[in-house]
């Protein structure tokens, strides 16, 4: 089920929505108990709509950010970068994630627009997952 993102942007004629879902072993497979030897990630869809887009360049930052409960953090995830399309556009970008350590984590998505010198844009979304659990056991049978 996808998890909506909310989304910020305060400029004319231009709008934004984005959803992430999660998966294991392969993008097509969604859920939110994994376990720690797997491949896992998200898939994070946005769209852009309205005339301002035309003229718009620059490119997306899309960042997850994993917490751990208990004593010890999670590391950071690296970022990802996409061009932007000067057009109203379907955006779709597939994260694959390390494997975890076993617990509870939870997991925030980020989208925001830097323009072309690197200068942050007025447009950000954030969402973030109910509680995830990473726990040992077997590979999963295709």
């Amino acid at each position: 089920m996808p998890i909506k993102m909310q989304c910020e942007e305060i400029l004319p004629w231009f709008g934004l929505q984005a959803e992430f879902d999660l998966w294991e072993q392969r993008p097509d497979n969604p859920v939110t108990i994994i376990r720690t030897g797997e491949p896992w990630g998200v898939v994070v869809r946005w769209t852009t709509r309205g005339e301002l887009n035309n003229i718009m360049c620059g490119r997306w930052v899309i960042q997850g950010f994993l917490e751990k409960y208990g004593p010890q953090e999670a590391p950071a995830l690296a970022p990802v970068y996409v061009a932007i399309v000067s057009a109203p556009n379907n955006y779709s970008v597939t994260l694959t994630f390390p494997p975890q350590e076993e617990g509870a984590y939870r997991l925030a998505i980020t989208i925001r627009m830097l323009g072309p010198r690197n200068v942050p844009a007025p447009i950000a979304c954030s969402g973030e997952t109910s509680l995830l659990q990473f726990y040992p056991g077997g590979p999963i049978q295709p």
